[in-house]
């Protein structure tokens, strides 16, 4: 029962985020209406077909996230699109982040088709990212590999049958060559590399556990607004949580890339910080029970 009221109030808190993400990122300033990019993108030949509507896949992104707990792990994302990706960082962190993917697809400027693969570079899920504020997600489906190294992927990634999910049928078949970008904005520092932060995690920790307290109160009007859809236990496991101080307890950092160990009541998280802008903010985050 404990874990399954931890779960749940995992999944609130992960919504109440989302919320707060469409609040606090600042949709109401959208990024340049450019298309541009500093980097060739990679190029991708395929449809994708929603509920009979077909979208033309043009381009394709690579990349390789490092598994913040466990750095011996990996996996890859490829990313589809009819138009390509906002750029407008040069390392790329805006362009592949989960908030610039999620304004580029509720503005309208393209549907985006992801498939994850594991370290064994097989395709082990897929999901669409809708304009039409539809998502979907279904199991792996065949992946013909025609290259893969380190640095490119080739090949082509299709359905052999239409997926249907209540009423939404989608299909698609796309053949692509891109270029594999490491995903720094949602990786660790490396141990191998980074230098261990002061006690507090330094001017990253600070800048955290200030936007910390801001998302706190951002969090605890948001919950309020949910009260009427929970349990009273609920309601109280996840004000408790809020109301528990963030602990910052190592790190690591890398030139303008830092992550922070913080613990909060019964969560362990890791968070990744970017100086960008000139100003430390955070721009990923996983957390887990901390069963310490």
């Amino acid at each position: 029962m404990q874990n399954q009221t931890h779960f749940t109030i995992c999944k609130l808190i992960e919504s109440a985020c989302i919320g707060l993400m469409l609040i606090i990122s600042g949709l109401a300033h959208p990024p340049s209406q450019s298309t541009q990019t500093k980097h060739d993108p990679g190029r991708a030949t395929g449809k994708l077909i929603v509920n009979g509507k077909s979208y033309k896949l043009s381009y394709a992104v690579a990349r390789k996230r490092i598994d913040v707990w466990d750095e011996s792990k990996h996996f890859f994302e490829l990313l589809f699109t009819e138009q390509p990706l906002a750029d407008d960082s040069s390392e790329n962190y805006e362009r592949l982040s989960e908030k610039r993917l999620t304004q580029t697809v509720m503005e309208g400027k393209t549907d985006v088709l992801v498939v994850t693969l594991n370290q064994k570079r097989e395709a082990v899920s897929s999901s669409v990212r809708s304009t039409g504020g539809s998502l979907a997600k279904f199991p792996s489906y065949p992946f013909e590999v025609a290259a893969f190294t380190d640095n490119v992927v080739q090949g082509r990634i299709f359905t052999d049958k239409p997926v249907i999910l209540g009423n939404q049928k989608w299909e698609f078949d796309v053949s692509f060559i891109a270029r594999i970008e490491l995903d720094k904005r949602a990786s660790p520092v490396s141990s191998r590399t980074g230098k261990a932060l002061p006690p507090g995690g330094g001017e990253p920790g600070k800048a955290y556990l200030a936007e910390s307290e801001a998302k706190r109160k951002e969090g605890l009007e948001y919950l309020e607004q949910q009260s009427s859809r929970i349990s009273k236990e609920v309601f109280n496991e996840v004000k408790n949580h809020l109301n528990a101080s963030p602990r910052i307890t190592g790190g690591l950092i890398e030139g303008n890339h830092a992550t922070l160990n913080v613990i909060q009541g019964k969560s362990a998280s890791k968070i990744n910080m970017l100086f960008q802008k000139g100003k430390w903010e955070s721009v990923f985050d996983s957390t887990r029970e901390n069963k310490k």
